[in-house]
């Protein structure tokens, strides 16, 4: 049942969404607006970071919608830093944007950057295998689209590779996930947690099926973070990508290793 703590521990995500729509909407019904939108998204992360900040001074830890979402210290210091490192990244891509050639001249890139967050802290906050899955598809969809908008083939070029074998990592992910609720019946990292100490307690041996799903989500995880050896995409990818969207695929997406 939805109750009014659930709404607190999720609400500097909401928050964070309720900018993103409008700034959309500024984008979408007013013109020559790109001095007006940058200030807004540096804006909304900055509140975004505070609240952060208020919520961790506060002590507001706990479980929020069933344990699907974990609010604890650490996940309030990783949001602070990917706030934080957003915001020096789209500082840093001001100029870039400027520029008609590379990228359209509206709001779309401070959007898409700011859905990644999004993704990103919504895994950060994961308290179960689904939750994970939504957060990184979140992310990753929104840096396909960010690495094609530069206009250029090879940018195409590493956006298409970055999505065929993102989603055929994520194949593996879902078929990991469901090998291991077959085997376990929890979707709940904790209540999953829980189980494989039950089962060393207990000294059973441990099913082969939830030992090959735990390895299909290491792998895929691994995949996405482009963690060898499953790194291969990266170069093409870095080398296709405008440097602003490579900083947050490198630094962001590293940082949640």
């Amino acid at each position: 049942m939805l109750t009014y703590f659930d709404l607190v521990l999720a609400g500097p995500e909401i928050l964070l969404l309720v900018f993103i729509t409008i700034i959309l909407l500024i984008d979408l019904f007013v013109s020559k607006t790109m001095n007006l939108i940058f200030s807004l998204t540096i804006f909304s992360l900055a509140c975004l970071t505070i609240f952060f900040i208020i919520q961790w001074k506060a002590g507001i830890l706990g479980n929020a919608f069933g344990k699907l979402i974990v609010i604890d210290e650490l996940s309030y210091f990783l949001k602070i830093i990917s706030s934080i490192m957003m915001i020096v990244i789209l500082i840093y891509s001001k100029k870039y944007i400027s520029f008609k050639d590379n990228v359209p001249t509206n709001g779309e890139f401070y959007l898409l950057a700011l859905f990644s967050l999004l993704g990103q802290m919504i895994t950060i906050s994961a308290g179960n295998l689904i939750i994970i899955y939504l957060g990184l598809e979140l992310t990753a969809l929104s840096l396909y689209a960010l690495i094609a908008m530069h206009r250029s083939s090879i940018a195409i070029e590493a956006a298409i590779k970055y999505f065929i074998l993102s989603a055929l990592s994520s194949g593996f992910l879902l078929y990991g996930m469901s090998l291991i609720y077959g085997t376990t019946g929890f979707l709940d990292i904790v209540d999953i947690s829980d189980f494989l100490k039950n089962i060393n307690a207990l000294k059973e041996k441990t099913d082969i099926i939830l030992v090959f799903g735990v390895i299909l989500v290491v792998c895929s995880l691994a995949f996405k973070l482009s963690l060898a050896p499953f790194h291969m995409w990266a170069p093409d990818v870095y080398e296709g990508s405008a440097t602003s969207i490579t900083l947050i695929l490198a630094s962001i997406a590293k940082f949640l290793q």
